[in-house]
């Protein structure tokens, strides 16, 4: 999986997350996220506010606005050593024949406000059947924490990738495939 920021606007901000898999095929999503409130589509964690601190909530209103962090521990991604924002949420649920417990933690990036680790654990019983299950996703590369050698390229860097996206959006809306008028049999 591969999560790709597309755009920036304000505290919106809009990815894609591109599914690899092992058939060789990819599935592509376009989301978005509002890191203050949490709107978002596709009711997203993956990215939340930079620089929160312990007992902050993760977003300010809607589902996860009550989730509030627990800790901002070090831990490594990628072979470096990052403060991260942790949260641990459990959750249980006992009816006649039915019995849940999921515990979920998450670590987001506190400078970047990035998802870096999410483990997910749940046991269900329901009539007679156990149903473990154990999901862990973990960044295993970023670009976005790469430094340059020399501090005077940034912004020379910073200006070749804007002029590059305007021309690439210039092309883009100048160049618009025109369906046929001819109506298909």
């Amino acid at each position: 999986m591969t999560i790709s920021i597309v755009d920036v606007i304000g505290t919106n901000i809009t990815y894609e997350t591109t599914m690899h898999f092992q058939n060789g095929t990819e599935d592509i999503i376009g989301s978005y996220v509002d890191i203050d409130t949490g709107d978002s589509e596709n009711e997203t964690i993956l990215v939340i506010s930079a620089g929160l601190d312990e007992n902050d909530t993760v977003y300010t209103s809607g589902m996860y606005s009550t989730w509030k962090l627990n800790e901002t521990v070090t831990r490594t991604y990628p072979d470096e050593t990052r403060d991260t924002n942790h949260i641990n949420i459990t959750e249980e649920q006992s009816y006649t024949e039915f019995y849940q417990f999921i515990s979920m933690n998450y670590y987001w990036d506190r400078s970047t406000g990035t998802l870096v680790e999410m483990l997910v654990e749940a046991f269900i019983q329901l009539e007679g059947f156990n149903l473990t299950l154990s999901m862990l996703i973990r960044i295993t590369e970023s670009n976005v924490w790469v430094v340059p050698e020399s501090p005077t390229l940034t912004p020379i860097l910073l200006i070749f990738i804007m002029v590059t996206t305007a021309i690439l959006t210039t092309a883009i809306l100048i160049y618009k495939r025109r369906l046929p008028k001819t109506p298909i049999h």
